[in-house]
């Protein structure tokens, strides 16, 4: 489901929150697989997300592994649950 959430949101500003959050999540989900590949494409995916929420969030300098869900779910405008 995450791979599907990052077509839909693809290259549209609006949604940068929402690709940020899937790409740490999906991040997480690979490294948790622990493969030696899987773990190469897991750094791509953080990298990615810190980028994307450095441009959203500029003044927090925290690294990824200090982040939480509660971090990403911040940056997101829910509009239903």
């Amino acid at each position: 489901m995450l791979d599907q959430a990052l077509t839909v949101v693809g290259d549209n500003p609006w949604l940068k929150p929402s690709a940020a959050r899937a790409y740490w999540k999906l991040g997480r989900v690979l490294q948790a697989e622990g493969s030696h590949e899987n773990g190469k494409e897991a750094l791509e995916m953080l990298d990615r997300a810190m980028r994307l929420r450095h441009e959203i969030v500029p003044d927090d300098h925290r690294q990824e592994q200090e982040l939480i869900d509660d971090d990403w779910d911040d940056i997101v405008q829910f509009n239903h649950r």
